[in-house]
């Protein structure tokens, strides 16, 4: 093989990747999980009370200044689902000029046949203003910033528990988990609601059995030897590598989103946009 083969296949195979980076950030799949994986219901295990069942959808990083998924596909990929719970992970936009049209894609999104009833729970994310935060208020987000969110939900009560983002707050679980516990609602029926995965590592052990989390955009940029963590971020969870997906981390159990949009430049690599809808099945004995 000639050296202008080589120079050819190489640049053959560049192009192509990047065609694939340039077309995966329009791209959207809903991704199902039942947590536990096992459960409880599932087999003869002398089990006895009813099952309390919370269906969440949950959702991250909108990253509205580089969201490259046709707002047709993102409502069609809604299309049937119905959640008793919407739960949002952060980061609207980085660009002031682009908070109003995301506010206005997630109004649209909002009013879906499935959705509407369906309360709103966000905490921020560390590309959100004050300005963003408050604009998310306004439009029914419940934003919680080291505070709880109860609902109650075919006869069983449930607790969201939203903490701060690590870069622009101070997670502070202590002051969020207070109400929790008094309101006598077990670890199996809380949900710990964060940006940024590291934050669960403030979270005490027992407190909580479930987590929600995103910032991570799945790596966004796919590397081998996890190169796009260790270049460009400083988190602890992607160094062991746990940065998306379904995860255990201590004694809790969840999902790390892969996002919506694209942060610094639009391209994705591997890491195709995600909606979760998420089935919570807790025992009550």
């Amino acid at each position: 093989m000639t050296v202008d083969i080589l120079i050819l296949t190489f640049a053959a195979i560049l192009v192509a990747l990047l065609l694939r980076a340039i077309w995966e950030p329009t791209r959207i799949e809903v991704t199902r999980i039942q947590l536990p994986v096992d459960s409880p219901d599932d087999g003869d295990d002398n089990r006895t009370g009813s099952i309390s069942v919370l269906r969440v959808l949950f959702f991250s990083d909108l990253h509205m200044d580089y969201l490259r998924i046709r707002e047709k596909h993102l409502m069609q990929a809604v299309r049937g689902l119905t959640p008793d719970l919407i739960l949002f992970g952060g980061d609207l936009t980085a660009k002031q000029s682009c908070l109003h049209s995301a506010i206005a894609l997630l109004a649209r999104l909002r009013q879906q046949p499935g959705l509407s009833q369906a309360p709103l729970v966000a905490v921020p994310g560390n590309h959100d203003t004050p300005e963003g935060i408050t604009a998310m208020a306004q439009a029914g987000f419940t934003v919680l910033q080291n505070q709880d969110f109860q609902i109650h939900c075919h006869d069983q009560s449930w607790q969201i528990i939203g903490l701060q983002d690590k870069r622009l707050g101070c997670p502070d679980a202590a002051a969020a988990l207070q109400s929790a516990r008094m309101a006598g609602i077990p670890p199996q029926q809380r949900i710990v609601l964060v940006h940024n995965p590291d934050s669960l590592l403030d979270v005490p052990p027992g407190q909580a059995d479930w987590f929600c989390a995103g910032h991570f955009h799945g790596g966004q940029i796919w590397m081998p030897f996890r190169l796009e963590f260790r270049l460009l971020r400083d988190e602890k969870l992607p160094r062991t590598g746990l940065y998306k997906g379904l995860i255990s981390w201590g004694d809790m159990t969840g999902y790390i989103s892969r996002g919506l949009g694209c942060v610094l430049f639009p391209l994705r690599f591997r890491s195709v946009p995600e909606l979760v809808y998420l089935e919570f099945k807790a025992q009550d004995f």
